[in-house]
């Protein structure tokens, strides 16, 4: 007698399905505002001075053509160009420098 493939395949598939649903939160974007609250503006502060200020100047941040309007859009920003120049930064290091940003240049409503 042989063995049926497909109950084994069934079940990978849902296991796949279940570890896909439960890491799609993992690692991205922060997309509430609450995150600001939350965040470590002084902490931001210290890897912006160290990572980020020797590329720019503040006026990336107060030009009128600037593309932050919202916390989600500040925090692709941030992770957009922390990756651009390879910091490989956490969830958490992007969402305090995206505090101190909005604390010290962008003042976004409800953050």
């Amino acid at each position: 007698m042989g063995t049926n493939p497909a109950p084994a395949a069934g079940m990978r598939r849902t296991a796949l399905t279940v570890l896909a649903l439960a890491l799609g939160g993992c690692g991205g974007a922060p997309q509430a505002p609450e995150k600001a609250l939350t965040a470590d503006a002084q902490r931001g502060r210290l890897l912006y001075d160290t990572a980020c200020v020797q590329c720019h100047t503040t006026q990336a941040h107060w030009r009128e053509k600037r593309l932050v309007r919202s916390w989600p859009d500040l925090v692709h920003q941030v992770t957009r160009w922390q990756a651009f120049v390879g910091q490989n930064w956490r969830t958490r290091d992007v969402e305090d420098v995206a505090a101190y940003l909005n604390q010290e240049f962008y003042k976004l409503p409800g953050s």
